[in-house]
């Protein structure tokens, strides 16, 4: 179930939650932000994405290549395959309470499985961006992403005015390779910082959590207002994505059980 939350009182923006309607516009201003204020949240529980994606100011699904995306059981599962570079992106539309140079934005993914069916590990790669312009990641100019791939390599990183490449590549900040499986990403992006915890396996198999933590500035140019766009507000992408092989058969499968994106809490 897709849900946003609005609720004016007293001239500030509290938050409840509310399930979507046509009448969304006033949720688009930026919330007062505190540790718990839900801007957005999807479980996966429709019957199908299509269900979501019909929902005003919900994702747009985009499809390169091959494949299928669906809701099965309460998570989003995509098969990513064909010819070519198989993509499959599920967009939000700009949404001005997507705004880090406001106050740090939090967006956790839960539940994550990667599974490369007849194909090296490392060859797909799940994606998570926050773009100004609700632009896929490689075209887009500016933007923030995080990925993690079926070798458990993860990735941080962003871009200003850099057009044709993924965030993670354009200014790298974090490239680390985890001993086991990625289950979960919880990472805050604020003007100046960002911080990424990790859930894992370790090297015995047991569940525990890598965290990462930076400046922007670190390297390359950092984030500003302007160069974002002016808007302060941004795009939330999931993109996932197997390379190009020469065996068209060859698929890669990403399982997600929720997405939730939350103001006020993380990077210093």
């Amino acid at each position: 179930m897709f849900r946003l939350s609005s609720m004016l009182t007293s001239g500030c923006v509290c938050f409840g939650v509310l399930a979507v309607s046509s009448n969304f516009a006033s949720a688009q201003t930026p919330p007062t932000a505190s540790p718990t204020s839900v801007l957005f949240e999807d479980d996966f529980d429709d019957a199908a994405v299509a269900s979501t994606a019909a929902v005003a100011d919900a994702w747009n699904v985009r499809n390169r290549e091959g494949g299928s995306i669906e809701s099965v059981d309460g998570h989003l599962k995509i098969i990513a395959g064909g010819a070519d570079w198989a993509n499959f992106h599920l967009m939000t539309p700009v949404r001005p309470a997507f705004d880090i140079f406001s106050y740090p934005l939090t967006i956790a993914l839960e539940g994550i499985k990667i599974t490369a069916n007849d194909l090296p590990a490392e060859l797909a790669t799940l994606r998570l961006t926050l773009s100004p312009d609700a632009k896929p990641e490689y075209a887009s100019p500016t933007g923030i992403s995080v990925s993690v791939n079926g070798a458990n390599r993860v990735r941080l990183g962003y871009k200003v005015d850099v057009a044709n490449k993924d965030p993670d590549s354009a200014n790298n900040l974090v490239y680390k390779d985890l001993p086991g499986a990625v289950s979960g990403l919880r990472v805050t992006f604020s003007a100046e910082a960002y911080d990424l915890r990790v859930s894992h396996l370790d090297a015995s198999g047991n569940p525990t959590m890598t965290p990462f933590t930076g400046r922007w500035a670190s390297k390359g140019p950092g984030l500003t207002k302007e160069a974002w766009g002016g808007s302060g507000g941004g795009s939330l992408i999931l993109l996932g994505q197997r390379a190009k092989v020469d065996n068209a058969a060859a698929t890669a499968t990403f399982e997600i059980d929720a997405v939730r994106v939350s103001s006020g809490d993380g990077a210093k």
